[in-house]
């Protein structure tokens, strides 16, 4: 990802989700251990306009 861009966002499995999006549920530690990078072979690059900055 670095190629292409400096920051990668969080892309969180669906089980996950409601985890993170829980105002109630403040454990930082295992809020962070969700932050894992996301396996390549789910990732794909597509050239967008150069207008739009990307």
């Amino acid at each position: 990802m670095a190629q292409y861009h400096n920051r990668i966002p969080v892309i969180l499995p669906l089980d996950k989700e409601q985890v993170w999006l829980n105002p109630e549920f403040n454990n930082p530690v295992l809020l962070k251990g969700l932050l894992k990078p996301l396996p390549t072979q789910f990732i794909e690059v597509q050239k967008v306009m150069d207008i739009l900055g990307a």
